[in-house]
């Protein structure tokens, strides 16, 4: 599965032209100034990803801080994306990085969904925003992903992948940054998580 999502990945990246298209995806709307340092000029961003976000449909401000499944027009930039959102609604979190981030300790890479669904769960030590098929984007940067692992979410509808940070100096300051693709049980569409990152600390 991994080798075929990097795959098809790096075709459509290789292919695209530089044009407005739908999107549908999931992620947290963040206040830019707060979270991205590094994209001046940005009022609104996917948390963990940094695409910038604007609505002519929406006050983002009412939206900062939460989970939303948006609709939108993608600029078609996978290296400055852009999406303008056309539709958005509440969502739960469906992946978070768990652990206090310190080297030494434990992380957790966790995908929630409906029981029994399977989840392919990825990490990185960048973002990305790479199509990888139908309304599936995948938020992290290719070169440097991981399959962290695979498998049916339990009776809570998780599927975990925990360990311990290595204790290694040069991590810290690094940010880890996750996703996870879900194929569901009940035969509805593959969907990509929201992503979710943390700082390595001492």
């Amino acid at each position: 599965m991994l080798r075929k999502i990097l795959n098809v990945a790096i075709l459509l990246v290789m292919s695209s032209a530089a044009f407005a298209q739908s999107v549908h995806l999931r992620g947290k709307i963040e206040d830019a100034e707060n979270v991205c340092y590094y994209c001046p000029g940005y009022q609104f961003v996917i948390d963990c990803n940094y695409t910038k976000v604007t609505s002519s449909a929406y006050d983002l401000n009412l939206y900062i801080g939460t989970q939303v499944e948006i609709d939108g027009l993608w600029n078609g930039s996978t290296s400055a994306a852009a999406i303008d959102i056309t539709n958005l609604s509440v969502v739960t979190e469906t992946f978070a990085i768990g652990g206090n981030g310190s080297i030494g300790h434990n992380i957790s890479f966790t995908a929630m969904t409906a029981p029994g669904d399977l989840a392919y769960t990825f990490y990185s030590f960048g973002t990305g925003f790479v199509p990888v098929g139908s309304n599936l984007y995948y938020l992290l940067d290719i070169p440097s992903s991981v399959l962290l692992g695979q498998g049916l979410t339990d009776g809570n509808g998780e599927f975990d992948v925990s360990g311990t940070l290595p204790n290694i100096p040069w991590l810290v300051g690094v940010t880890l940054y996750g996703q996870s693709a879900i194929v569901p049980a009940n035969g509805s569409p593959i969907y990509m998580t929201n992503p979710d990152c943390k700082v390595v600390s001492l």
